[in-house]
């Protein structure tokens, strides 16, 4: 944990066993409690940890919720106020818990029986259903003419797919998917990866809005988005080409 302020630690690393970090959130509990949620693997350790956020001591026991490496864990709220977070994982589904007493809540999602679940995302339809979209790559050696990485969009409520599943424009594999809005106020899918293009999709229809946007030279490793002070919505994008492009959503 870093303050904001000066840049500097608070407090003393924390110490999950992984030998590898792949997916930090944070949230709140019902309680006000700030949590820190965590996976990795390594030394034969795949579990998830949850931390107190002011105290950076653990919460319980860490548990194990899939077969293998969870990739991306994203927080949220149900349509009933109840704090919940989403997992994603290489054993191809995606798990919702009860951020309280870290209990799943139903089956589990199961992307495909052929994938890895390799990112997420949580948005809301212009008709106020809340979703999460699944970054999904085939599990077999990835070479050409093998399948490209797809993006599913779920219900959050009901666990149910929605629609059929979308290809990434230019065949990424290992997609980084966030959403966020348009200069019109229109949700929409972001998406990015080995391609090295930025795909922006409507997030009603799954139809791509523009695009792609293309710039970067090697793989897209990370993605964010946010506003600037003038208002315009961006995406900002993070390439193994050593740059960080910016790009208007406006």
């Amino acid at each position: 944990m870093w303050n904001l302020d000066t840049g500097k630690p608070l407090g003393k690393p924390l110490r999950t066993g992984h030998a590898l970090i792949h997916a930090v959130a944070v949230g709140k509990r019902s309680d006000g409690t700030p949590v820190i949620i965590s996976s990795g693997d390594g030394n034969k350790m795949m579990a998830i940890h949850m931390w107190n956020l002011n105290t950076g001591k653990l919460i319980g026991k860490p548990w194990w919720g899939h077969y293998s490496t969870v990739m991306d864990i994203e927080v949220t709220k149900r349509a009933d106020g109840r704090p919940i977070f989403v997992s994603g994982s290489t054993d191809s589904r995606m798990r919702i818990w009860n951020l309280d007493t870290r209990e799943p809540i139903g089956k589990p999602l199961n992307a495909c029986f052929t994938c890895m679940v390799y990112g997420m995302a949580i948005a809301e339809r212009s008709d106020g259903q809340r979703v999460m979209i699944s970054a999904e790559v085939p599990n077999f050696p990835l070479d050409e003419g093998s399948p490209p990485a797809t993006l599913r969009i779920w219900s959050l409520e009901s666990g149910r797919s929605l629609g059929e599943p979308l290809t990434h424009e230019g065949n990424a594999h290992h997609p980084f998917v966030v959403t966020t809005k348009d200069g019109d106020g229109t949700p929409v899918i972001v998406s990015g990866g080995n391609d090295r293009n930025v795909v922006v999709r409507n997030l009603d229809t799954g139809r791509p809005l523009s695009g792609p946007f293309t710039g970067h030279t090697d793989n897209i490793s990370a993605l964010a988005v946010g506003t600037r002070e003038d208002g315009t919505p961006v995406v900002v994008s993070g390439s193994l080409d050593t740059t960080i492009r910016m790009w208007s959503l406006a």
